[in-house]
């Protein structure tokens, strides 16, 4: 299942007694610089919980610094990079895999599906977004940037997150910002950032 305890306004008391509930195998969390040592407690509360569940981080925090975190919590693991889309089916099929895995971002984004929002209830991320109308939602025309697929800059953190710039195609985009439509977004926010 899909829960996301900040966008619910879930208290960590209630996020524990929905793991409770469902008895998870896996649980993927993103985890970003300000709250990283918050999510290093959190997954030793989880594993105090549910010692069987298996957590992975993802993200660029852990992207960078992938040793900090498994010498400071129990997570059983990082993905590198940021196509954890991809990697996570691993560790489903998989679920004895640990340390830091590079998975890598070679894989064309074209063999991805369209996002499903009614699975990640992307209503929720609505009221918390930056849109000027509502609801809004995002998606994604590429990863990583444009203007470094060539080279340019090197100090933002996509550098560590995805190591080269590729895109979806443009039947593939259009049908997915007309499936948010058909749910009833009213803003799509592409968060490639740029378009080339």
């Amino acid at each position: 299942g899909w829960v996301d305890a900040q966008t619910e306004g879930l208290s960590w008391y209630a996020y524990e007694h929905l793991l409770q509930k469902y008895q998870p195998d896996l649980i993927l969390w993103e985890a970003k610089t300000p709250s990283i040592k918050a999510t290093w407690g959190a997954v030793r509360d989880v594993k105090n919980l549910l010692p069987s569940c298996k957590v992975v981080l993802c993200g660029d925090h852990v992207t960078a610094l992938p040793d900090e975190t498994l010498k400071n919590s129990p997570t059983d693991a990082v993905i590198l990079g940021g196509d954890y889309d991809f990697a996570i089916q691993d560790f489903v099929r998989n679920p004895g895999m640990k340390g830091p895995v590079n998975f890598g971002t070679e894989l064309p984004l074209t063999t991805l599906p369209i996002i499903d929002r009614t699975l990640c209830r992307w209503g929720d991320y609505s009221k918390m977004g930056n849109y000027l109308r509502r609801p809004g939602t995002h998606g994604y025309s590429a990863r990583d940037c444009w203007w470094r697929h060539e080279g340019g800059c090197t100090f933002c953190s996509w550098t560590n997150t995805f190591k080269n710039y590729r895109t979806l195609s443009v039947d593939q985009f259009m049908a997915d910002v007309e499936s948010a439509h058909a749910l009833g977004a009213r803003e799509y926010f592409d968060d490639a950032g740029t378009w080339a």
